[in-house]
């Protein structure tokens, strides 16, 4: 039987648990990308991808295990009501680059051996696959631990000098190029696990309003990819990292990692 999209959407809202690869994403959308000096910014989570539907997430205190507002020196919380959307809001008292950090706990998900076949291939995990197949797993389920490491910059007043930085996360996207640089000049993004530059991962971007066509490359040796043609608007970054998991009841361990940005 097949699973009508929004149904799906609503479960895997309840659940977080993925019903298709494009149901995965989860990113930050802020009110506004550069909000003036004091003013409140609403800071929402969605959920799917920008070229099909897109649902909230709300604000779910057991998975939710830390979301901020960073600068050079500290964090601020991005307060909210349990249950609530928007998950969290901010009021910045000095201008300057924001990142809103969202770190989520790990949930745990079983797929069928061929649907999780699917899902790894749709998600440019080729080594899990291969794996898979020198082991003699390929008619085993997919039996996995999965967390989210979302970001978002945002510019508070006057643009800033200040660019997204390595945090250390579990995992992330870190843009290493200025966002007011021209259109023509490609726009550098890092893959990270834990600080380490991670080789051969997919990496997409897209635009949040889901206009345009979907890039995706494969990171470096040293973790990075250059997208081209990156025009002014705002735009969604994602990345899938995965390795064998430590735990009993988990064959492998995935983070999902997202970062949103708008070029001015």
């Amino acid at each position: 039987m097949r699973i009508p999209p929004r149904l799906c959407a609503l479960l895997s809202l309840a659940l977080l648990v993925p019903c298709s690869a494009l149901a995965h994403d989860v990113w930050i959308v802020p009110a506004s990308f550069s909000p003036v000096v004091g003013e409140p910014v609403a800071v929402r989570l969605k959920l799917g991808h920008p070229q099909q539907e897109v649902e909230p997430v709300a604000r779910n205190p057991k998975r939710l295990l830390r979301l901020v507002a960073l600068t050079a020196t500290g964090e601020q919380p991005l307060i909210g009501q349990d249950g609530a959307d928007p998950a969290g809001w901010g009021r910045f008292a000095e201008p300057g680059l924001r990142i809103l950090v969202y770190e989520g706990s790990a949930a745990f998900m079983e797929l069928p051996p061929d649907r999780f076949e699917h899902y790894l291939a749709e998600e440019g995990l080729d080594a899990i696959l291969a794996e898979r197949r020198e082991r003699g797993e390929t008619t085993r389920p997919g039996r996995e631990l999965y967390s989210r490491c979302l970001k978002a910059l945002v510019s508070v007043g006057e643009p800033s000098a200040e660019h997204d930085r390595v945090l250390g996360l579990d995992a992330e996207l870190v843009l290493e190029s200025d966002l007011a640089a021209p259109p023509a000049e490609p726009l550098t993004v890092r893959v990270l696990r834990r600080g380490v530059p991670l080789a051969g991962v997919l990496v997409e971007l897209v635009r949040l309003d889901g206009r345009g066509a979907v890039q995706g490359l494969r990171s470096d040796a040293q973790g990075r990819v250059a997208f081209t043609g990156v025009a002014s608007g705002a735009w969604l970054v994602t990345a899938v990292t995965a390795e064998r998991s430590r735990a009993a009841e988990a064959d492998w361990r995935s983070v999902w990692t997202s970062l949103t940005f708008e070029r001015p």
